[in-house]
């Protein structure tokens, strides 16, 4: 389990998270949810060390976990086609052929092999998120965090996500932020209500039974 403890961060004098205290579930799916502007980007990227902050329960997570914050602006290699940035990103984690076909495969519905050839320059965004998704899936971090996995994608793909994150989550630690809410409780296993820069709670999946997960989600959508 991921432990965060009394996490404080502001931006020009301005304070944007407060006090923020949270456990991400190993080997779990967890969704922050929170209305625009409340924090939700500035926390994935304190945790995954892509801003820099002075608090210890951040640093030991980044010493100890092997993260990957995944963000479809950071797709910068827009001269390379689809394969090319794949076979960089299997090169970069010493990954094989192999683990590429078995994550292709697992990618099926999302028709990554339609703009396989296309360079990243020319992809459309919902085909950009497909890909920045599969580059997350094919390395198989201890800690995936993801900015809005579901921006961009057609409703099957959005319903194809929701299964992989079931299946992976079973070697991945998943901590996601969204606000496509529709039918995901049933795949979450802990959620985290974010706002005005504090943890308003924090529920769990018990036992497979969304304890308090759907007052979570009925509270965020009421602000």
């Amino acid at each position: 389990m991921i432990k965060v403890n009394d996490l404080n961060y502001s931006i020009g004098g301005s304070p944007i998270l407060k006090d923020l205290t949270f456990h991400v579930p190993k080997k779990a799916l967890t969704v922050l949810i929170g209305p625009n502007g409340v924090g939700k980007t500035t926390t994935l990227e304190l945790l995954s060390g892509v801003r820099k902050i002075n608090n210890d329960s951040v640093e030991s997570i980044i010493k100890k976990h092997r993260i990957l914050y995944l963000d479809m602006e950071l797709l910068i290699f827009e001269e390379l086609t689809t394969k090319e940035y794949v076979d960089l990103i299997a090169d970069i984690n010493n990954l094989n052929t192999q683990d590429i076909k078995v994550t292709l495969r697992d990618f099926e519905p999302m028709n990554l092999e339609d703009f396989y050839h296309v360079r990243i320059g020319g992809l459309s965004l919902g085909q950009k998120q497909k890909l920045t998704l599969f580059t997350g899936f094919l390395t198989k971090p201890d800690v995936l965090l993801f900015d809005e996995p579901f921006n961009a994608l057609d409703y099957k793909s959005q319903n194809h996500l929701k299964n992989l994150f079931n299946e992976y989550k079973k070697d991945i630690t998943f901590l996601i932020t969204t606000h496509s809410l529709d039918n995901l409780e049933e795949y979450v296993d802990s959620c985290i209500l974010l706002f005005e820069g504090r943890i308003e709670k924090q529920t769990y999946n018990n036992g497979g039974v969304s304890y308090g997960i759907n007052y979570v989600i009925e509270k965020y959508k009421q602000t």
